[in-house]
């Protein structure tokens, strides 16, 4: 099959969702090609960004190069921002203006964090996006400016920050006022009552106070001020209150859920040529959207590959089968909880899944025994610290 009768298929997205896709296309037979487009030249762990955040691993190994991903899984990577999406042209257009044309897309551009309109906080707060962002936060906290460290968010994120944060700066013995400012009347708002309970009661046990029921009001280089005008000077501020679809899709037609969410068919598509996959997919539960989770979007970007690869050969697409591994609250010290294939996991063990399942799920060899041996070395320092009390 010569070059021109291949169908072209673009992937825009760099993240789980749009490599766990680029990997499904794989395809001898050179029926198609496989272009990827992605503004970082690296996927990020984000699951990790927490550690990183906090200074507790090495954001070597939180990275792995595209292009390296596409020379083994056999796709085209540009590394350039996205502008626009032109549907009806089946075009993308690139920030240096270039236009890519596609036969299908995989539209995978993952999250944001989602700062509900408020331009004070977004740019005052520090953010955890990607690694560049967990760096910058990692630098404020080292620089040693800030008595206070103000967690705005009450989900697994902002639970995972602060106690990393907590942690690393008792070891560091430079402690740090530690608090988490929830808006809801609780913390893990979505979960069951034990892991709320739990998670708690090692907040306590950490000196992680938390603050429901409350918002910031406004924050500028040093001084937070909440809605209750409880005012923290010396302080910082990390937003973890919620995520949000790319800003990208703000100019595109396509039709929207949840979080600005692009809604898809049973099958993915939300267009005859094109599927929504991962963070910005939304597929619907009742009123809401499943959760935006690693496993989820690595699992949509392999289905809509293979309905792509359907869609060539001529064959009907198939519906997508969410499937629920289950979640963890990862606590640095140890003390995680969960579920896991419906099962309740807590502790040391819970905490283990987590780093094994960070290093199963990203790429590279090298990154994964990093991960493993930062996790071996955290447990150390935890057993080394209980010791001493």
């Amino acid at each position: 099959m010569s070059d021109g009768n291949k169908k072209r298929v673009a992937i825009l997205g760099g993240g789980f969702a749009g490599l766990a896709a680029a990997r499904a296309l794989q395809n001898s037979e050179k029926k198609h090609t496989v272009t990827l487009i992605n503004r970082h030249p690296d996927i990020h762990c984000r699951f990790l960004l927490p550690d990183l955040a906090a200074g507790a691993v090495d954001a070597k190994h939180l990275l792995h190069p595209i292009e390296r991903l596409g020379n083994r899984f056999g796709f085209d990577f540009i590394h350039a921002e996205v502008t626009k999406v032109l549907f009806e042209k089946k075009q993308l257009r690139l920030a240096d203006g270039r236009e890519i044309a596609y036969d299908y897309l995989i539209f995978a551009p993952g999250s944001e964090t989602n700062f509900h309109g408020n331009n004070n906080i977004m740019a005052h707060a520090y953010r955890l996006d990607n690694a560049v962002d967990a760096i910058a936060a990692m630098k404020a906290l080292a620089s040693g400016r800030y008595g206070t460290v103000v967690v705005c968010g009450g989900g697994y994120t902002g639970i995972e920050v602060a106690t990393h944060v907590r942690r690393v700066m008792n070891e560091r013995e430079r402690p740090v006022d530690t608090i988490i400012v929830e808006a809801r009347d609780t913390i893990l708002a979505s979960l069951p009552n034990w892991m709320k309970i739990y998670t708690l009661d090692n907040l306590s046990r950490m000196g992680i106070r938390v603050k429901t029921g409350a918002t910031v009001e406004s924050v500028d280089e040093a001084r937070i001020v909440l809605n209750d005008t409880t005012v923290y000077d010396d302080a910082c501020l990390i937003w973890t209150a919620g995520m949000k679809a790319p800003s990208l899709l703000d100019t595109q037609d396509a039709p929207r859920g949840p979080q600005g969410r692009t809604l898809v068919e049973r099958d993915l598509r939300f267009g005859p040529d094109r599927f929504a996959v991962g963070d910005t997919a939304c597929i619907r539960r009742g009123s809401s959207c499943s959760r935006m989770a690693v496993q989820a979007a690595a699992d949509q970007g392999k289905h809509a590959a293979h309905n792509v690869l359907r869609l060539i050969d001529g064959e009907p697409t198939t519906s997508f089968k969410l499937s629920d591994w289950g979640l963890i609250v990862p606590m640095a010290n140890w003390r995680s909880c969960g579920s896991a294939f419906g099962f309740p996991v807590r502790g040391a063990f819970a905490t283990s899944l987590h780093y094994l399942l960070s290093a199963y799920r990203f790429y590279g060899i090298n990154n994964a025994a990093g991960i493993l041996d930062y996790a071996r070395s955290s447990y150390r320092r935890q057993i080394r610290s209980k010791r001493k009390l």
